[in-house]
Order: C-alpha cells, then sequence, then structure tokens
C-alpha cells in the first residue's frame, strides 16, 4: 500500500494539468518507483524525470512552431 500511496500521491500533485497528466504521471511514477527500488537513490528516478521532462518541452515547442 505504501507503493500505491507513493505513485497517487505523484500523480495527484499533476492535477493542475488536467487527467491526461495525471494518468501519464501515475504511469510515469511506476517507473520512477522502480527506479528507486533498484538503486535505493532518489538520484537516477531525478535524472529520469528531469530526461523526461525535458524530452516532453523539446517535442511541446517542435510542435508548436510547425
Amino acid at each position: 500500500t505504501a507503493e500505491v500511496f507513493c505513485i497517487l500521491i505523484f500523480a495527484f500533485a499533476h492535477r493542475y494539468m488536467g487527467f491526461f497528466a495525471v494518468a501519464n504521471a501515475a504511469l510515469c511514477a511506476v517507473f520512477l518507483r522502480i527506479c528507486f527500488l533498484k538503486t535505493d537513490g532518489v538520484y537516477t528516478g531525478a535524472a529520469v524525470h528531469f530526461l523526461y521532462n525535458m524530452t516532453m518541452t523539446v517535442f511541446s515547442l517542435i510542435l508548436v512552431n510547425n
């Protein structure tokens, strides 16, 4: 239950962006929790989170400019 609780907190922290962002964050949270459990640290998850956010930002900018 602790894993589900952490995932839900992360997902609902993105609720200001709408339902699809919450669903996306929930899916991403699963991967971030796996990173945390496998490495026993937050650095890998933080790096993955950063890279994902930067990738989505670049894709968003490309779509807006085209």
